[in-house]
Parts: C-alpha cells; structure tokens; sequence
C-alpha cells in the first residue's frame, strides 16, 4: 500500500468522523431546540390557565362587591335570614357560587349559606369553614370600606376560590363592620369549566390526597417558589405541564396539570428523519 493510499485512507477517516460528530451534535442540538420551543408553548397554555383563574376570581369578587352594598351587619342580625337567603339562592344558581358567610366585628359568623347548584337546595355549611376562620384572620381583617381580598384556600372539601370584602354596621356607624365572603368550589365541574373555555386538557390535584400521581408528586418536589411551573416529556406523543397553586397564605395547596399533544418535538424528528434520507438541509425542508 502506497503512502498516498495510506493518507487518503486516513483523510477519509477523519473526514467521515467529522461528518457524524457535526451530525450527531446538530441533531441534539436542533431536537433540544424544538425541546425547548415545546415547553415554552406549554408554559404559554398554563398562563391561559391561570388568567382563566384569575378571572374566575375577578368575576366572584365582583359579584361580592354588589352585594356588599346591599347588606349591613345589624340588619343581617335584626331580621330573619329567610329574605336574604331566598335572594341569594337564586344569585348562587346564576352565578356558580356554592358558599357565603357574614362574620361582625369580633369574627363570629351572623350569617351562612350553602347552596347545591344541582338542585339549587341549601345545606349545612361544612364544619371546615368554621374550623379554618377559627385559625387564620388574615381573611377577616380590612382597613377600609374599598379593601378587598382575593385567592384560593384549601378545605378537606377540596380547593376554594373566594373573595373577602368589607360590609358596614350601621348600628355603629362603622364603615367597616364586618366581613362577607363568596365561595366556589374549584371542583371538578369547575376544573371542566375551565378546560373546555381554554381548551386544555386539565387536571388538579390536592397536594394532601394521598392518591395524588407519581409525576404529580415528582413536579410538586421539583416546584419551586420562584419557578412553580415544571414541564414534562411523557413520550414522544405527549408532552404535560405542572403549576403548583398556592393559598392566600402563601402555602402551597394543589398541583394542575396541562396536557398537550407533542407536536413541535415531533416535527422536529420527523424534519431530521427526511433532512437524512433525502439530503436536505433540514433547516431548509423545516421551513
């Protein structure tokens, strides 16, 4: 074997080795590119989410707001609670609120109401109500008549949205006399609600259901304050998005979940596949 045999024999090697490092290196990064592209379009779909919650609570504490101008702690405690309990059954069927409590100034509940929106009958306020304000005021304490106070808390019933504003006591002449809250349900009905307005396929989870999913537990753990969003590959047909949310308190309470066919990542697969066969740049074929 000639010299010149023996160097192009080497060229070549070297040539062909250059080739598969600069394929091999393309390919991670140009799928690792479409990776990334994936969970930011997951991460936009959890913002939806969020918004749509955040609007939930909007739409709550306004309907709050109309009604704390129509009620006064010493006429809740001078009349029969009858009248206003007829009234505001037909405002919870129409508006999807499921509970409503009126505290006075010294927290102790004057007033209660709790509504099935299915047969729009009232029933006992869970004992979980009272056990939760027996512990924590935060929700209870407003500086001024314009003061109001918006989040989730979580109950053994499940998650709740509510919106805590402050109501007067004329008897007083106090502006801020007491407290009136409105309470939905974050149910699975509602959990529905949600998915079919943004059109994502949703899940939540209590974070002290003992059943709670292995990757629901696993994103809960990599969750973290400043980043509570975690994003993950299920396969190369699903990609799921996790959020932790937390209370009014700060203190996380469930995990919701965002479902979302892999479609930019298998493009990309299926782009470097016939960028191969054929010999197309796949940037080019991408495009």
């Amino acid at each position: 074997m000639t010299l010149r045999i023996k160097v192009f024999g080497v060229l070549l090697a070297t040539f062909i080795g250059l080739l598969t490092a600069v394929y091999l290196v393309s390919r991670v990064v140009l799928l690792n590119s479409y990776d990334s592209l994936e969970s930011d379009n997951v991460k936009l779909s959890i913002l939806r989410v969020q918004n749509a919650l955040s609007d939930d609570l909007d739409e709550l504490d306004a309907n709050l707001q109309n009604w704390v101008n129509l009620v006064d702690v010493s006429n809740v405690e001078a009349e029969p609670d009858a009248t206003l309990s007829r009234l505001l059954t037909e405002a919870f069927t129409n508006s999807e609120i499921n509970f409503t409590i009126i505290f006075d100034s010294s927290d102790s509940i004057i007033f209660s109401k709790a509504v099935d929106l299915h047969t729009g009958m009232d029933f006992a306020l869970p004992v979980s109500f009272r056990e939760h304000f027996a512990d924590r005021d935060l929700l209870l304490r407003h500086s001024s008549p314009d003061s109001n106070l918006t989040g989730l808390i979580s109950l053994p019933e499940g998650p709740m949205l509510l919106s805590s504003r402050p109501i007067p006591d004329s008897s007083t002449g106090s502006p801020v006399g007491g407290t009136m809250l409105f309470v939905r349900q974050l149910n699975d009905a509602r959990v529905d609600g949600i998915s079919r307005s943004t059109q994502l396929a949703l899940e939540v989870w209590g974070v002290s259901k003992p059943e709670m999913p292995p990757d629901f537990q696993e994103a809960l753990v990599a969750a973290s304050e400043d980043d509570s969003t975690v994003v993950r590959r299920l396969d190369d047909d699903r990609v799921r998005g996790y959020t932790v949310l937390r209370d009014i308190y700060g203190e996380p309470i469930a995990i919701m979940s965002v479902e979302l066919p892999s479609t930019i990542y298998r493009r990309g697969q299926r782009c470097r596949c016939q960028g191969k066969r054929s010999g197309i740049s796949v940037e080019r074929l991408c495009q």
